[in-house]
């Protein structure tokens, strides 16, 4: 499977958090995320 191309599958029960380490390069304030449940 190509590095690029994943899948990540889960439980969704509760409250969710998930931290991702960025380059000290990349304004994290510039940053747009979504999350959409998919049923």
């Amino acid at each position: 499977m190509p590095a690029d191309d994943y899948w990540v599958r889960g439980i969704d029960y509760g409250s969710f958090e998930r931290t991702i380490m960025l380059p000290e390069s990349i304004d994290s304030n510039a940053i747009k995320a979504t999350y959409r449940m998919r049923r």
